[in-house]
């Protein structure tokens, strides 16, 4: 039996402003590359931060899945949200993650995927 190590992929750290109002500066981000086989069956961890959010409906998906889709309360302060999600979606080092806001804007920063790999 392999050993199992926890990894992660800083996806951004700057900030990025994302909305419908016209005043964004990307709708879509982030490519990345996975440092080994993400492990099918177990889960993955994206995390990543929000803050001045207006009627915000934001959407996530990974490689065309979508695994995260809510409504995110207006405010001005931070909040981090995380989602668990089937490491499956993931097809190892050629997957893209997409930030769309269906509603509303916000600034979007501060993004990391958590994942398990073989050692």
């Amino acid at each position: 039996m392999g050993r199992h190590l926890a990894d992660f992929t800083v996806l951004s750290d700057g900030q990025i402003r994302i909305g419908t109002d016209g005043t964004v500066d990307e709708d879509k981000i982030i490519a990345y590359r996975l440092r080994g086989n993400a492990i099918g069956g177990l889960k993955a961890i994206l995390s990543f931060v929000i803050r001045n959010s207006v009627n915000l409906r934001l959407s996530v998906a990974i490689n065309g899945q979508e695994i995260f889709k809510d409504n995110i309360p207006d405010g001005s302060f931070q909040r981090t949200i995380q989602e668990i999600f089937p490491s499956n979606v993931l097809v190892n080092r050629n997957d893209t993650i997409t930030f769309t806001a269906l509603r509303g804007n916000c600034i979007f920063s501060d993004a990391v995927l958590w994942y398990n790999r073989k050692s």
